[in-house]
């Protein structure tokens, strides 16, 4: 196992590599957060207290392969315990909730895109179902392999590469820019 260096660090009690970890992650898990409510209150209280949890737990915790991940899914299982219990949604529909539509169109302004071509794109991924968009989402936003896209999301592996195969052949059927625009994505995010 590759260990995160600030993870053993954090672990053993340094604060700043807690601090770095919180500064890493925030605006990711802050992101994310917003795909499930626009309750951005609720989004900070459970981002605040994972982390004040985890630094109250840390010398009880493994270590983890990917730390990212792991906060990710932490965070998912808070937040959405948190909205169930404010019965914003039921538990077993958390992923009917999920929305990905200011992303695509942050997206869109950085690609310059005409009226035209934004409202094909928009017509395409609406037609995507809000799991085959959480997916997308996790792939190529957060940049999460399909093995992690599988552990947040709770999901098995097969399915995670099914329906993000499901979801690209329906994009490309429906839209073919997209292509250009994932293109764009992992040339900006990893390069």
């Amino acid at each position: 196992m590759n260990k995160d260096p600030n993870w053993v660090l954090f672990k053993n009690g340094n604060h700043n590599a807690f601090e770095k970890l919180y500064r890493e992650h925030i605006s990711g898990l802050y992101d994310y957060g917003k795909r499930f409510s626009v309750d951005t209150a609720i989004i900070e209280d459970c981002i605040q207290d994972m982390f004040i949890d985890l630094w109250n737990k840390r010398e009880k915790l493994n270590d983890v392969e990917n730390v990212k991940s792991y906060l990710f899914v932490s965070f998912k299982r808070r937040l959405v315990r948190m909205l169930t219990k404010k019965k914003v949604f039921d538990s077993i529909d958390e992923n009917n909730y999920f929305d990905i539509e200011l992303s695509v169109e942050s997206i869109m302004e950085k690609m310059e895109m005409d009226s035209e071509k934004i409202t094909k794109l928009k017509n395409a991924f609406e037609k995507l179902s809000k799991n085959q968009q959480h997916i997308l989402y996790l792939k190529f936003y957060q940049g999460f392999s399909n093995k992690e896209i599988s552990e947040i999301l709770q999901i098995n592996y097969q399915s995670t590469r099914n329906a993000l195969t499901r979801a690209l052949t329906k994009l490309k059927t429906h839209f073919l820019i997209f292509f250009t625009l994932l293109n764009f994505i992992l040339l900006t995010k990893f390069f």
